[in-house]
């Protein structure tokens, strides 16, 4: 067992471990070169990114390689290059904390289990993905393109901010690309970014694939009392419609079924009847 709590600065050579061997990371392990963390010698071993931990790649434009299964309860972070995951039957699992893509690329060549916390930020990650925790395209606005199939569970939720009309730039927009078999269940989360407040019917296309099953099961209304969503689901997108409605009214949902409306309570004004 090697336990880390400070700084690692890995910046040559590879770092290779044997059967029963574990590494608990509760520092900052930096990835400053293309290099690989592997188990030439057989048996298990595997790298534990610990609440307190980050595991960075911050430099290098090649692959840094992890070859031992990873759990991450901390932060993970690609800056540069590739970081790729490559142990099997798993290469990646997260049960609490942050996976973030800002600069860099992710691959992996089993799925990707988000089992907690948060899979943010923009780029590439060419992996197949199940979520039972939160993806968030984004930081805090843009595109997060995702090379694989994603499955989000019923208790996992796809957050999105809106803050203009034009699509992975200055709105979140999730892309699921390559093979891109979409399973949806769970919460879509919308909510409105830099003061933004849409026209009434505007489409916003906050996720794309190549094909789909499922439908996210509830929607997450932004914290405003002027502007209500419905959504559609096309053959290869997810479009919500931005729907103007009386200020006194929040919280609106239009349900499955396209007929019915729901809303929070109101307060309740002088002369205001609701029917």
């Amino acid at each position: 067992t090697l336990n880390t709590a400070g700084t690692i600065s890995w910046t040559a050579g590879g770092v290779r471990v044997g059967s029963g061997g574990v590494i608990n990371n509760s520092g900052l392990w930096d990835c400053q070169a293309d290099n690989s963390l592997s188990n030439p010698f057989g048996g298990t071993a595997n790298f534990n990114n610990l609440g307190a931990g980050t595991f960075r790649k911050s430099s290098g434009t090649g692959t840094t390689t992890v070859a031992i299964p990873m759990s991450n309860a901390g932060a993970v972070e690609a800056l540069s290059g590739t970081l790729s995951f490559t142990a099997t039957p798993t290469g990646f699992t997260q049960t609490a904390g942050s996976t973030t893509l800002n600069g860099g690329a992710l691959t992996s060549s089993t799925t990707m289990s988000i089992q907690g916390g948060t899979f943010t930020g923009t780029g590439t990650a060419t992996a197949s993905l199940t979520s039972s925790g939160q993806v968030a395209p984004g930081l805090p606005l843009g595109a997060l393109t995702l090379s694989g199939n994603y499955t989000q569970s019923s208790t996992g939720a796809l957050n999105v901010a809106i803050g203009g009309t034009n699509a992975g730039v200055n709105y979140d927009q999730f892309r699921v690309t390559g093979t891109g078999a979409a399973s949806l269940s769970g919460t879509l989360g919308v909510s409105l970014a830099n003061g933004f407040v849409p026209v009434g019917g505007t489409d916003f296309t906050i996720m794309t694939y190549v094909s789909r099953t499922g439908t996210f099961t509830s929607l997450l209304p932004p914290g405003t009392n002027c502007i209500g969503w419905t959504t559609r689901y096309d053959p290869t997108a997810v479009v919500v419609t931005s729907v103007t409605l009386p200020t006194e009214v929040g919280g609106q949902l239009v349900s499955a079924d396209k007929k019915t409306l729901t809303w929070a309570a109101a307060p309740q004004y002088a002369g205001t009847v609701y029917d």
